[in-house]
């Protein structure tokens, strides 16, 4: 999970032309039929690309979602992750640095 005290804060590069950034995200959820198939569509519905998605349960029975998405900017991202949010289920949405 993400230590709170050590996020920093950053910026996007400017650049006169988009350019695609893959960010990789963890959705705690509850653990339900079709909660992967939820997320991906979510982010599909807003023309997001997925790179990657994998799906585990933790011992006390979390559903733990990583999903690598492609985005443009901050303002795609935070898109993304409130589409995430939107998904019956989903408890939180954070982004994992790799």
């Amino acid at each position: 999970m993400v230590n709170k005290e050590r996020i920093v804060d950053v910026e996007w590069a400017k650049s006169d032309k988009e350019q695609i950034q893959s960010v990789q995200l963890l959705a705690t959820t509850e653990n339900r039929t079709g909660m992967l198939a939820g997320i991906t569509n979510a982010i599909a519905d807003i023309k997001t690309g997925i790179r990657d998605a994998r799906a585990n349960v933790s011992k006390n029975d979390i559903g733990l979602i990583e999903v690598t998405v492609e985005v443009f900017d901050k303002k795609h991202l935070d898109k993304v992750v409130s589409a995430i949010e939107q998904v019956p289920g989903v408890i939180s949405v954070e982004r994992v640095n790799t």
